[in-house]
Formats: C-alpha cells, structure tokens, sequence
C-alpha cells in the first residue's frame, strides 16, 4: 500500500473528501456494524452519547482547522470552515436525523438495524 504524506497540515485540509470524512466518523461512532446494535440494546452506549461523540468528533477536525490553518486575525466568533469541508456541518445534521442513528422510540430494533446496515 502506497499513502501520500504532506508536510503541512493545510495540505491535509485542502485535499480532504468531505463524503469520506463523514463515512468515517458515522463508522468511528460504531453504528454501521452490528455489535454496535447489542450496545445500544444493552444500554452501554446511548443514542444521546452517539449523537455527542459524533458532534464532538465533528468540532474536533474543525476547531484544529482553524487553530493550524485560519487566518490570525479572524474574529473568534466566526466559523471558518475548509473549503474542501464545507458541507460537513450539513452532513452531520442529516446523519443525527437519519433513522440509523435517531429513529425514535416506535422503531422496532428489527428497521433499526436495517437502517444502520443500509447506512
């Protein structure tokens, strides 16, 4: 296996695939396999904590962004976003509506789990 290096952190940002980004993070927070469904029925890892680890995650890749690359004289309370990046936000609100990770309490475990294997 042959994997590109960089020797900026501005490089990793300007190249990065915001759809890959995404698949990782909903695959990090453990919803698409199926041990992740006996967590959730055991109750070791709540939907609430889900949805948490993934924002968290989330503002994570985006506050080192903006520590390592941003321009120094950008106000703090502006977002400032990587352009390869800029639909992460967006992507994160859908995957904490989807089915998978926030069906609600009338799905049954069954179209749960269907949802996070189609997820």
């Amino acid at each position: 296996m042959a994997l590109s290096t960089c020797q900026q952190v501005a490089d990793i940002y300007r190249n990065a695939c915001c759809d890959t980004a995404i698949n990782v993070l909903i695959r990090q927070v453990n919803f698409c396999i199926p041990i992740a469904v006996s967590n959730l029925r055991n109750g070791e890892k709540t939907v609430q904590q889900s949805k948490e680890l993934l924002i968290s995650r989330a503002i994570s890749i985006l506050t080192a962004y903006r520590r390592h690359c941003a321009q120094p004289g950008s106000s703090l309370g502006q977002l400032i976003l990587p352009e390869a990046l800029k639909l992460l936000p967006m992507y994160i609100c859908g995957a904490l509506k989807c089915d998978a990770i926030d069906g609600g309490p009338e799905m049954t475990p069954d179209d749960k789990a269907f949802s996070q294997i189609k997820l």
